[in-house]
């Protein structure tokens, strides 16, 4: 990434609560994105995050429904539990659950 925009500099005057923040469009525009060194894909990100609108694939599902019916407890950290996966993932255990926040 930084081979691909040695002179990035984008600001922001705000970050939201979840660490987003909102860049001037034409920073966005001269961003260079990168291919996945690993597979070629041309949309480079961490496997574990998935953006609006995409679906988990349906193993990384089954196997988050059999970590959670395997386990004693489920503790969510620094979640509205807002996004429905985390949502009903939470929900799955039929044993107590409490909610707190900070």
């Amino acid at each position: 990434m930084r081979q691909a925009n040695p002179t990035f500099d984008a600001t922001t005057s705000r970050i939201n609560p979840d660490g987003d923040v909102e860049l001037d469009d034409a920073d966005v525009r001269r961003f260079q994105l990168v291919d996945c060194a690993s597979c070629g894909s041309g949309l480079l990100k961490p496997d574990v995050v998935f953006f609006f609108g995409e679906n988990v694939p349906p193993s990384r599902v089954r196997e988050c429904y059999r970590m959670v019916d395997d386990s004693r407890a489920l503790l969510v950290l620094g979640s509205s539990l807002t996004v429905m996966s985390a949502c009903v993932l939470s929900g799955t255990r039929p044993k107590p659950a409490s909610r707190c926040s900070s």
